[in-house]
């Protein structure tokens, strides 16, 4: 029989608000398996199609999960179909502890051929990120992989007022963004 390869740590984030809903399970009781990322809105829609193991930062001040995949992500009834990049993160300071979800997914609009970016940057209700018990290949650095230091980035820049933000970049270099 197959042992399945234990992840480095297991995350769970929820979000509600009106009509809004998320909700990340990654790496329950460990394993890939039975991994998912869903989030809703009265005008899109966002499915995990595929989740891949985690990069984990556990220090004693913050705990990181960095995690990506394919995804479908649904606006105005037009599908589009792609990859996304998904970060929980903790940080405490004395008693208070601060957590944040950003969800970031990029695709190629199926009529037009121009790319499509989607993102989203949150304080959860409810999120924790724990160490695997078996797992010995936590990291320790405190360095991010490259491929999410945009996705900070973005993030930060990210109107407080606003869930999210969908980025239109059309072939003549026009930008349309539309917050919601």
């Amino acid at each position: 029989m197959k042992k399945e390869k234990l992840c480095e740590c297991q995350g769970f984030a929820t979000y509600t608000f009106d009509n809004t809903n998320f909700l990340a399970n990654i790496c329950p009781n460990c394993t890939i398996e039975g991994s998912t990322v869903t989030a809703s809105s009265e005008e899109t829609s966002f499915v995990a199609t595929s989740v891949n193991p985690p990069n984990c930062l556990i220090q004693p001040q913050s705990k990181i999960l960095l995690t990506s995949g394919m995804s479908v992500f649904v606006e105005d009834s037009t599908i589009h179909q792609g990859i996304y990049n998904l970060a929980l993160a903790q940080f405490q300071e004395g008693t208070v502890v601060e957590s944040i979800v950003i969800l970031f997914f990029v695709s190629i609009d199926p009529t037009s051929g121009e790319p499509v970016l989607f993102l989203t940057t949150f304080e959860p209700d409810e999120l924790s990120i724990t160490q695997c018990r078996d797992s010995s290949s936590t990291s320790s650095s405190n360095v991010l992989p490259p491929q999410y230091n945009h996705m900070l980035n973005l993030a930060t820049n990210l109107k407080q007022n606003k869930l999210g933000k969908i980025i239109r970049i059309h072939s003549d270099g026009r930008i349309e963004e539309k917050d919601f």
